[in-house]
């Protein structure tokens, strides 16, 4: 039955594939709104956060002309538009996924830009970035960046903007959400060393939620065994581990972790022999410790592949068990 079940859920996951797709997400950038500045300025500022998205390769933008002539087609005023509500309006008029909407305006002596995304569909604000700058000239780097803040948050990988040169000060405001994604991965283990001699290779299941803001996250695991001739029925394990992770850009869409986690497990062992030094068919509780590395290909705005290795070792009382674990499945980025 555990076969079954175990062979439907990595059917369901197969099937599911097709849904990953290259398609970009569409936004359109509503003109900032003019606070205590000039309208000249806030349109040039506009501007400059269009290119710097564009630059990004994250979103599709839509061209400012193509978004005025459908909203005079429909007799809609972007100007003055900065609330959620009527970004949501206008992203469903031009057929846009996303809108970016803020405003830019002198505070204390120096120029502050703020900026929302919000997602069209959901109608709330998913990325929201602050900075300043002390005068006009240095706009360009400002914008670059917002969108630099802004790129992190929506690729988890560091990014640097073409054109950022060091704006004077910059602050990201994050929303509610963490920054962060979830993978679920079938995995294979072998045993090693004197853990071969009593347990064959096995398969399970690995769910793992991650927040890159602050390098960390947390797996539960699950995999089964069969026992060696004359040695062994089966075993069954399950894992709980903190993990602490290290993503390294390669490429925009693929990322390179390192990684590590200490934690604990939980197993059975039914052998055919009470004298092995493993306790006989009860369930035990050990330290785990794990290091490897994992590939994540992201393939579209929010869904990717991912593959790894580890080494692992259980620390049971008769003497620590070896093994290597590989994965393969699935991430979602929050």
């Amino acid at each position: 039955m555990r076969r079954i079940a175990f062979f439907t859920i990595i059917l369901t996951l197969f099937l599911l594939g097709p849904v990953f797709s290259d398609e970009k997400i569409k936004i359109a950038i509503i003109d900032l709104k003019a606070e205590g500045i000039s309208e000249t300025t806030a349109r040039t500022a506009s501007e400059m956060i269009r290119t710097e998205l564009v630059n990004t390769g994250f979103y599709d933008i839509v061209e400012r002309a193509q978004m005025n002539q459908i909203l005079q087609e429909q007799g809609f005023q972007q100007t003055g538009c900065t609330d959620q509500d009527c970004a949501v309006k206008l992203g469903r008029l031009i057929s846009a996924h996303k809108i970016m909407i803020g405003t830019i305006g002198y505070l204390g002596g120096v120029i502050v830009l703020n900026v929302r995304i919000v997602d069209v569909e959901k109608g709330l604000a998913e990325y929201a970035a602050m900075a300043k700058a002390l005068s006009e000239a240095s706009l360009d780097e400002t914008a670059g960046d917002v969108v630099s803040d802004l790129a992190e948050k929506i690729s988890h990988k560091r990014w640097k903007s073409q054109s950022r040169k060091g704006a004077v000060s910059s602050e990201v405001y994050r929303t509610s959400t963490v920054n962060g994604y979830s993978a679920l991965m079938p995995t294979y283990l072998t045993p090693l060393g004197k853990f071969s001699e009593i347990l064959k290779p096995g398969y399970g299941l690995l769910f793992g939620s991650y927040f890159t803001d602050y390098s960390i996250g947390i797996e539960i695991g699950m995999w089964r065994s069969d026992g060696q001739k004359d040695v062994a029925e089966s075993a069954l394990f399950s894992s709980w581990c903190p993990v602490f992770i290290y993503p390294i850009a390669i490429t925009d869409w693929l990322s390179f972790t390192p990684l590590a986690s200490i934690g604990v497990t939980m197993y059975s062992v039914d052998f055919k022999d009470d004298d092995v030094a493993l306790k006989h068919g009860s369930l035990v509780f050990e330290p785990l410790i794990m290091a490897g590395v994992s590939l994540d290909a992201w393939l579209a705005h929010k869904y990717g592949l991912n593959c790894g290795a580890r080494y692992g070792m259980i620390y049971e009382t008769g003497g620590p068990m070896h093994f290597m674990q590989f994965t393969a499945g699935f991430s979602y980025k929050y």
